[in-house]
């Protein structure tokens, strides 16, 4: 079997979106519009939607957008397996690139293919040992609620994070900055950064707004893996949500 019919097979089996029991599940619409930190211009948009079975999230799909409306890249997220390091399924339809996590018992796979008519390159990354927790990027705001919502300004935690375009995890720390009110509800305000003290001397952090009791995300400010879509390198954005 060649390459690429492997990665086709690879994805059909790995991310099956169509789950019979979902089909009861309450579906939560979301928008977000990500604006550029410094002119305030429009860097791109989304809509999408969650499927929630109970208070469990069963699936997740988002549709991203230029500032003028073009459909640009899509985004597949299946929770089948663990809540905090769901499978994702990213595709940019500018040039066909396309990203792949799945995690398995030991391992993540990561699939990247960089073009439409590129061959796939697969990578096997070992997961840490039970200490930390480890994450794929969608897991992030349902994991950080649990661990910070009722602990103190300045608690922080250790964790792993897959970054699909380095092929490998890295290693996170999160402080919980305060609690406060955003648009009406209570929110955690949290600051990401690399543990590593070299790496995070020399990084901007990221910081998040996540509802206090959903673990909604509500804001996200810093660097975002969707590339700009008007340069097509990374994006420093102020990424709002709306639910």
């Amino acid at each position: 079997m060649g390459r690429v019919a492997a990665f086709i097979l690879f994805l059909s089996s790995a991310l099956v979106l169509v789950l019979p029991a979902a089909l009861s599940a309450e579906t939560l619409w979301f928008r977000c519009k990500g604006v550029d930190v410094r002119s305030r211009a429009v860097i791109f948009t989304c809509s999408g939607h969650e499927v929630r079975r109970g208070k469990n999230t069963v699936s997740a799909e988002i549709v991203y957008r230029t500032a003028k409306g073009k459909v640009f890249a899509k985004e597949k997220i299946n929770y089948r397996k663990d809540k905090v390091s769901p499978d994702i399924l990213f595709i940019d339809e500018r040039d066909g690139r396309r990203e792949m996590v799945e995690r398995g018992d030991s391992v993540f796979t990561i699939v990247t293919q960089e073009s439409k008519t590129a061959a796939p390159a697969f990578t096997k990354v070992k997961l840490p040992g039970s200490d930390y927790a480890a994450l794929t990027i969608p897991g992030l705001p349902g994991f950080l609620t649990e661990n910070f919502r009722d602990k103190p300004v300045d608690t922080r935690i250790i964790f792993y994070c897959v970054f699909p375009l380095e092929k490998k995890l890295l290693r996170l720390r999160a402080t919980n900055e305060a609690t406060i009110k955003y648009r009406g509800q209570e929110a955690l305000r949290l600051r990401l950064q690399p543990d590593n003290f070299v790496y995070r001397w020399f990084s901007d952090p990221v910081r998040l707004t996540i509802n206090r009791k959903s673990g909604r995300l509500l804001r996200y400010e810093g660097l975002h893996y969707i590339r700009d879509p008007r340069s097509g390198h990374g994006s420093i954005v102020d990424l709002s949500f709306t639910w």
